[in-house]
């Protein structure tokens, strides 16, 4: 980022590359998706210096500072116009210890759901502009449900799970309530293992697709979690590639 340099690694994506990918993706009739930390997960930033004061705790950025949004905002004015689709992902999932740090007496005063709700707009607010649709992570529509109707009406919820579950209702059951549009998100079980977990991956894909689609989900996000360094990409092709068979040919049946 041009704004804040000091985030990304030496190795880190550039703009132009991201632009360059983009291009290249188009000529096969994919659209890639924009992606940011905007709530939890933010480690990575917030343990840098010079972005210390805006942590909630170690991993969340905290919503009683306007600063935050001035961050993102800047953050946002960068990355977002490099991708043509329509959804941006903001992700805000597991906020733990949300309320315990600086907005302790926001989350006093609207309780823990207000927060959520009121960090929710301001992110929709600061994506208007380019004309983007959020994608975000179900956990705070499906833990509280009582913000929904107040939620951004152009929402789409990623319902998750990476386990071998013989169904997924439990995961998605709660966002159909709702009324939210949503996807499916399995994955290709390969974090913390050198090579991936395919047992556990084709049973997780097959069934919460299958679920996704009874359901009626607009979408599904096969996920390769690599953070933690220990897998190699190129050995995730098969789960990538049974995920995409079940995407376009929705399964019906138990395995």
């Amino acid at each position: 980022l041009e704004k804040h340099p000091g985030i990304a690694p030496y190795d880190g994506i550039t703009k132009e590359e991201i632009t360059a990918l983009a291009a290249f993706a188009k000529k096969y009739h994919v659209k890639l998706i924009g992606n940011y930390q905007s709530f939890g997960h933010m480690e990575e930033t917030l343990k840098h210096p010079d972005y210390a004061y805006l942590a909630e705790n170690n991993h969340i950025i905290s919503p009683a500072l306007e600063e935050s949004y001035d961050f993102l905002q800047d953050v946002y004015e960068e990355i977002v116009p490099l991708y043509d689709g329509q959804f941006f992902n903001i992700n805000c999932d597991e906020t733990f210890g949300l309320g315990e740090g600086k907005s302790k007496v926001m989350v006093d005063s609207l309780g823990l759901e207000g927060v959520y709700l009121y960090h929710i707009n301001r992110l929709n607010d600061l994506l208007k502009p380019y004309g983007k649709s959020i994608l975000m992570w179900g956990d705070i529509a499906s833990h509280h449900p009582k913000i929904v109707s107040r939620l951004p009406k152009n929402i789409t919820v990623m319902a998750w799970g990476y386990h071998a579950a013989e169904n997924f209702e439990n995961a998605i059951t709660p966002i159909t309530d709702t009324g939210l549009d949503f996807w499916v998100a399995p994955g290709v079980s390969c974090w913390r293992n050198i090579y991936p977990n395919l047992q556990v991956a084709e049973v997780n894909i097959f069934n919460f697709i299958r679920d996704g689609y009874k359901n009626k989900a607009s979408g599904v996000l096969n996920t390769s979690w690599d953070d933690d360094g220990l897998n190699f990409f190129e050995n995730t092709w098969h789960g990538f590639v049974w995920g995409a068979e079940n995407s376009w040919k929705a399964p019906s049946v138990h395995v």
